[in-house]
């Protein structure tokens, strides 16, 4: 009960440390094993010079309960190349449902050669749109590193715990990941486990990407950009 009275609290107060500190030390659990390689392993990747940033591993798993209720874990290391990766990649945006679901920051660094880890500032925000009269149940919680450069590398791991199933649709799960972004990909994993694996499915569509399947897991190597066009959406 104190754990969902605290829920409510940081709902009501996004911005509250204080709050945030006693809900995550009531609710942290014992830490799992990193998702992929060490960064010093993923930085020995090559990188190609005529992208704005290398995704050196990106790493999606998710664990479904027999209710439908999911715990995404998801790792990102990125290699900024140039002033445009750093803008792209400075910042980072981790969407969850407030009340509905729990956002834990289980890695954040910006690793530059010759210094110590650098760790990003922390903020809440809304996800709503009110200048264009959309309004939705979701927040972000956002991570701002201090002035990234060309050949600085980012690792960002969270996890996204479902609370409770959806109410209307028990039992159900259903989402989308993806191989391929803006942005080369060295290494891209997407898997699926849990109890509820055996019933659960995965159907893949990689046109043009060569990638191996192992029942409900995906691994795709050295994955190209997906072409940007001029006036597309984002």
């Amino acid at each position: 009960q104190a754990v969902a009275l605290l829920h409510t609290a940081v709902k009501a107060s996004p911005g509250d440390e204080d709050l945030r500190a006693y809900l995550d030390k009531l609710t942290r659990r014992p830490p799992r094993p990193p998702l992929g390689p060490t960064v010093p392993v993923l930085a020995q990747v090559a990188s190609p010079q005529d992208a704005p940033a290398h995704v050196l591993y990106h790493h999606a798993r998710a664990e479904v309960d027999v209710q439908g209720r999911a715990v995404r874990r998801t790792r990102r290391v990125v290699r900024i190349l140039n002033e445009e990766g750093a803008r792209r990649f400075g910042s980072w945006e981790l969407a969850y449902v407030p009340g509905g679901q729990s956002l834990e920051i289980e890695a954040a660094h910006l690793i530059r050669e010759g210094s110590p880890p650098l760790s990003p500032s922390r903020s809440d925000r809304d996800l709503s749109e009110p200048e264009y009269r959309l309004y939705y149940d979701l927040r972000a919680e956002v991570l701002s590193f201090p002035r990234p450069q060309p050949g600085d590398i980012v690792e960002v791991a969270w996890r996204l715990t479902d609370l409770d199933p959806d109410p209307a649709f028990p039992g159900y799960y259903g989402e989308l990941a993806y191989l391929q972004e803006s942005v080369p990909r060295a290494v891209s994993v997407i898997e699926l486990a849990g109890e509820a694996a055996p019933r659960l499915s995965m159907s893949v569509v990689a046109r043009g990407i060569a990638h191996v399947r192992e029942g409900l897991r995906v691994v795709a190597r050295d994955v190209p950009a997906v072409p940007l066009e001029q006036d597309m959406p984002g």
